[in-house]
């Protein structure tokens, strides 16, 4: 649950039931960390959210817009440091999710000619991995569901997540801390919920999308 939330910048209960977003999954969003220097890699963030409101069609919010409401639910500053994780102290780690949609529209997939975009900027708690995790590895398996190829949606955090929910839906068994998928040519993409890196020959290497 959201420990504060602001919906195009003010505290509101929620959006109209005919918002895009919640309608065709019409829409983008970041997950942002934050430590206590503030959210770490903002403008990197920004410029992926920037990039899949271009390719949909979306107007983008301002970066300073984004930067203030951050800073207001995360209650920090806008640094954006890179690399480091998320600390201890009086601010020992959090989550920042922007939700970016298209906004409300009548029925039908033709989207509106004139959008007006719904921005929601939450802050979550950091997630409470168990410690082992990061000392003793996890224990994986692969997923039956494979992801599809598309050009137009690669590399983009859009809001239809239906085929990460399937591959996650796959296992209830606790041991098992995350799924690997694949798409249709078993080439290993990523985890249902992380990225995928693999050491070798002194590099590192991820999927290439």
């Amino acid at each position: 649950m959201a420990i504060k939330a602001l919906i195009n910048g003010k505290v509101q209960a929620g959006l109209a039931i005919d918002d895009r977003g919640l309608q065709y999954g019409d829409g983008v969003f970041e997950t942002i960390a934050v430590a206590e220097a503030g959210p770490l890699c903002l403008d990197e963030h920004f410029s992926r959210l920037r990039e899949g409101c271009e390719r949909l069609s979306i107007p983008p919010p301002a970066f300073s817009v984004l930067c203030a409401e951050v800073a207001q639910v995360s209650g920090s500053g806008s640094s954006s440091a890179p690399g480091s994780a998320p600390g201890s102290g009086s601010n020992p780690g959090a989550v920042v999710k922007i939700i970016l949609t298209r906004g409300e529209g009548g029925r039908g997939y033709a989207p509106p000619a004139k959008a007006s975009p719904n921005r929601i900027v939450a802050l979550y708690p950091w997630p409470d991995y168990p410690p082992g995790h990061a000392s003793a590895g996890v224990r994986l398996r692969f997923c039956r569901q494979r992801y599809g190829i598309n050009p137009a949606l690669a590399g983009i955090k859009h809001l239809n997540r239906l085929e990460q929910i399937l591959a996650r839906a796959e296992w209830q068994d606790q041991v098992i801390a995350e799924g690997l998928v694949m798409d249709l040519d078993d080439n290993v993409i990523e985890g249902t919920m992380s990225n995928f890196f693999m050491l070798k020959d002194r590099a590192l290497l991820t999927s290439d999308l």
